[in-house]
């Protein structure tokens, strides 16, 4: 479980959007909702609080498989939602390959561009599932 304020905040944040998406979207979304939080899950268990430096590696996979994920979300259903998730999703990859290949780049910030993209797939699935259940009533 996250210890500080602000990382509890952002699960609780996490947890009521993904909600929201298996409650109250379509397939699509309720299938993103649920990615998002097996993958949210398994960086919790295979990454280590005490890291402090050099990639993440747990973190890395999950993000790459949740990359793999909305794309085929986005292909199967042509959400807009899905797309931007795969967007996002990929910007988390590509912060964990530059900090990997570029060891001047300080930790914080591999690890700010991380939740920076987290949050947009959370955005993306937020507003797709708001659209669909909309759309449905």
């Amino acid at each position: 479980m996250p210890d500080s304020p602000s990382a509890q905040i952002g699960a609780v944040i996490t947890a009521l959007i993904c909600l929201f998406a298996v409650l109250k979207g379509d397939l699509p979304e309720r299938a993103g909702g649920i990615l998002f939080m097996a993958a949210w899950i398994g960086t919790l268990m295979l990454s280590s609080d005490t890291q402090t430096s050099g990639i993440r590696y747990g973190t890395f996979v999950m993000d790459a498989i949740a990359t793999f994920g909305y794309a085929a979300i986005a292909w199967r259903s042509r959400r807009t939602w899905a797309i931007w998730a795969t967007a996002f999703a990929a910007l988390a990859v590509a912060s964990h390959v530059a900090y990997a290949l570029d060891a001047r780049i300080h930790m914080y910030a591999y690890l700010t561009a991380d939740i920076v993209a987290s949050y947009g797939v959370l955005l993306a699935l937020a507003l797709g599932t708001w659209r669909s259940w909309r759309g449905r009533s």
